[in-house]
């Protein structure tokens, strides 16, 4: 615990060491942190070292507050009041669901505790208000984001910075007419198992990427649904439905959760064996369809077999290859190129020979990421027909993709250098970016990036980033803070100022800068 003064003594070992403090109702506090999630600095200390000045920041979170009233000016209560932070994933602008409020009985809310950032702040749909006046239609409220956008597009960004009281974000509520959705799932096999989960997604058509859906429902077992209570917008109905097989004999059965980065059902490189692929098909389907004022129904959302990527794992080196087992405890996770979640994805291990093939996916751009946990190994490449794919994305659209071959290797690529200001004076507060020289690798690059990276130098002036895919980059050592860097409009400007280095496979490649 720190004293009053926020002071603070220990003994800690030598080396490198990371150190952080935290308290409730702030973030950040890592050190070397320049804002509240980015990256941190090592602290490196020597035998016998006594280590003073040392500062941790924390920063305090912000809070919205306002008001919902209808549209006679009277507070509605019980509302919900949704926060939704904008991040800038894969290249693109994304909606991350944040914190919540309801309204009190005066109409008021209040969100605390969000980490300083840009937000959208949205109040969504509900109803029924009133009883139905007419057997089509009736009375709710639709999706609004403050202050009164319907779409995301139109919405107001806030900046929110460290310990922000932001008051006033209200809401005047206008009822629209509600309706009723009704259509049945086609294609699904009578025998199914599992539940058929139709969801409804808001079809934006703005430069904001989302996760978040208007409404889900399960149909019945004869395939109809129905969605009730529905505001006029345009939406797409979608299905997804994964096969879940029975576990195996010795096997730790895993699936995908969120954006690729984790899982549920074991931890990546444990000892038991994962079961092969399902033989059973992905289904999935899906429906664009725009609302007015009247019911919808007779809608068909017919099921169609998912796509599969295949291909084998090499391990190049003087380093003896995994184990069988190793392998067959290996998962390749699978991720969307435009940075979205895949959840439910059931995951299959490599065989003894390292090929693989994953569970059906819909159609779309994919990015496989296999994870490799064994120790000395590193990934080298990912290669498709000849194409580097470890960032160009694998199109799924008319068929199966299967040739993809994962390449690993015992001596990674590494860069490295010291970073100085123009006097020559190492700079352990810099930060250096490492980013690809082909443009067409700033966007579509997936949840999990592997080509652009940052890092704080270290307290002793030198930065260093291991395991790096060999190629062309930029790299730049900078004494500001980039909350926002991977994404165009960000890196356009960085590369201006940035110096360009080859990357060769099993180098180690050293790049002294001058931070800017």
């Amino acid at each position: 615990m720190t004293d009053p003064q926020g002071g603070f003594v220990f003994n800690g070992p030598q080396g490198t060491m990371m150190l952080a403090a935290s308290k409730a109702g702030y973030s950040g506090g890592y050190h070397g942190q320049k804002f509240p999630l980015g990256p941190h600095q090592d602290l490196e200390v020597a035998e016998g070292q006594s280590v003073t000045g040392i500062t941790l920041s924390l920063w305090k979170n912000a809070v919205v507050s306002g008001v919902v009233r209808d549209e006679s000016g009277e507070p509605i209560v019980n509302a919900l009041v949704r926060s939704l932070r904008l991040e800038a994933v894969a290249g693109r602008n994304h909606l991350r669901a944040a914190r919540n409020a309801k309204t009190d009985d005066r109409g008021m809310y209040r969100i605390a505790d969000l980490i300083p950032g840009r937000y959208l702040i949205a109040l969504p749909a509900s109803g029924p208000r009133t009883p139905p006046t007419t057997v089509s239609s009736e009375e709710g409220y639709a999706t609004i984001y403050y202050p009164a956008a319907p779409t995301v597009a139109a919405a107001a960004v806030l900046e929110l910075k460290a310990g922000d009281e932001r008051v006033g974000i209200d809401f005047d509520r206008a009822s629209v007419n509600l309706v009723t959705l009704r259509g049945a799932v086609t294609g699904y096999p009578a025998d199914r198992t599992r539940p058929v989960q139709v969801r409804l997604v808001p079809a934006e058509d703005s430069d904001f990427q989302s996760d978040l859906e208007a409404m889900r429902t399960t149909a019945a077992t004869d395939g109809r649904f129905s969605f009730s209570h529905v505001p006029p917008g345009s939406y797409v109905l979608s299905v997804v439905v994964f096969p879940v097989e029975p576990s195996q004999p010795g096997t730790t059965r895993m699936m995908q959760l969120g954006n690729g980065s984790s899982f549920g059902g074991a931890a990546p490189g444990g000892r038991s064996p994962l079961p092969p692929s399902p033989e059973q098909p992905t289904l999935w389907g899906e429906v664009s369809l725009s609302v007015g004022d009247k019911n919808v129904d007779r809608i068909v959302i017919a099921l169609r077999p998912g796509l599969r990527i295949s291909g084998r794992v090499r391990f190049e080196g003087a380093t003896s290859p995994p184990a069988a087992s190793q392998l067959m405890a290996t998962p390749v996770a699978i991720t969307i190129a435009d940075g979205r979640e895949l959840n439910g994805l059931p995951l299959s291990g490599l065989d003894a020979h390292g090929a693989f093939r994953t569970a059906g996916l819909p159609p779309g751009k994919y990015l496989p990421r296999p994870m490799v946990s064994v120790r000395g190994w590193h990934l080298k490449s990912i290669h498709l027909d000849g194409r580097d794919v470890s960032t160009e994305a694998i199109s799924l659209e008319d068929g199966d993709v299967s040739g993809v071959t994962i390449t690993f290797v015992d001596r990674p690529a590494e860069l490295s250098g010291t970073v100085r200001d123009s006097s020559g004076k190492l700079r352990p507060d810099a930060t250096v970016y490492v980013f690809p020289t082909d443009r067409s690798g700033w966007v579509d690059f997936g949840p999990l990036p592997l080509r652009l990276r940052q890092t704080r130098v270290g307290t002793s002036g030198a930065y260093r980033f291991p395991s790096l895919l060999p190629g062309d980059y930029y790299v730049m050592a900078t004494l500001a803070a980039y909350e926002i860097w991977q994404c165009p409009e960000k890196l356009e400007p960085l590369s201006a100022a940035a110096r360009k280095v080859h990357v060769e496979a099993g180098q180690r490649s050293v790049q002294d800068l001058t931070a800017r």
